[in-house]
């Protein structure tokens, strides 16, 4: 038995040579580091500098100079991502081509926002002015009855501190780039404050923070906060039901005290109200409180 498995031995020993050195060089392949360099273009063939190229997953990457070239050591196999303001990023996979051109399109889909201007509307892409928007697919997203909690941290310069926690309390401050109180208006009209606003009949929200404002005069001085309502329109009906709930459980409950402590604490209450109509003499006397006490 022994004779014949040495026999063999020989004869296994050039498949397993050849296996591992296809494994060896498989890996050394797919890890082989490359120069990769190219020109980054958009849909009319001009080139786009400042274009940001990253490794997907590293933090290895480089940008694209003045005439839209760029250069980068990358291994075979990983991912490079393309990504530039106003553009729709791509991401291509290392292969064994050196150079690889890139052509970006344009995301017209944020350029073409139409964004509420004072009286009326403009394009996004055209904006020179000092304006922030939101959508009502992102108000949304923050589950709150109050607008302006679900508005904070949506709207560059707009500042919202929230005074208490009490259920059906609206005590919010809010301002635009701490100058003081905003113009709230909704559709048009001025309103007093924009709390208790369903956000789930907003459109859209637009603020004013510069110059844009001036069209309301003084009362803009501070800036503008522009609401407007979602509208009907053609079509099938459309009903959409949003419910929330939620459960609160206190974590410590305060020691009841008995009827003489009661009592006490009344009294002590009363003689310490001196304001007007308020004589200071305890509501109840000794023989009272052992009375009740029994």
């Amino acid at each position: 038995m022994t004779a014949s498995v040495l026999r063999f031995r020989p004869a296994l020993i050039i498949p397993i040579t050849l296996l591992t050195g296809i494994c060896l060089s498989v890996s050394v392949y797919a890890q082989t580091p490359a120069k990769i360099q190219g020109t980054v273009t958009d849909e009319k063939g001009e080139t786009i500098p400042g274009v940001s190229v990253l490794v997907k997953g590293t933090t290895n990457g480089t940008q694209t100079d003045v005439q839209g070239h760029y250069t980068i050591n990358v291994n075979t196999g990983q991912t490079l991502v393309f990504s530039a303001i106003g553009y729709k990023s791509v991401e291509e996979v290392v292969g064994t081509n050196t150079s690889i051109n890139i052509q970006l399109a344009t995301a017209t889909s944020s350029l073409n926002e139409v964004v509420v201007v004072g009286y009326g509307t403009q394009k996004k892409g055209s904006l020179t002015s000092a304006i922030s928007s939101v959508r009502a697919s992102e108000i949304v997203t923050t589950k709150n009855e109050n607008l302006l909690n679900a508005l904070s941290g949506k709207i560059a310069g707009f500042r919202n501190v929230q005074n208490t926690a009490e259920p059906g309390s609206f005590a919010n401050n809010y301002d635009i780039r701490g100058l003081g109180g905003a113009l709230i208006v909704i559709d048009g009209i001025p309103r007093p404050d924009i709390a208790r606003v369903d956000p789930n009949d907003i459109e859209s929200v637009s603020v004013l923070k510069d110059a844009s404002a001036a069209v309301y005069g003084v009362r803009g001085a501070n800036g503008v906060i522009l609401i407007t309502t979602k509208k009907g329109k053609k079509g099938a009906v459309d009903l959409n039901y949003t419910g929330n709930y939620g459960l609160q459980t206190p974590l410590r409950l305060s020691r009841g005290v008995g009827t003489p402590d009661y009592l006490t604490l009344v009294n002590e209450k009363a003689v310490h109200n001196t304001g007007i109509g308020f004589k200071g003499n305890p509501t109840y006397n000794a023989a009272q409180i052992a009375t009740l006490s029994q």
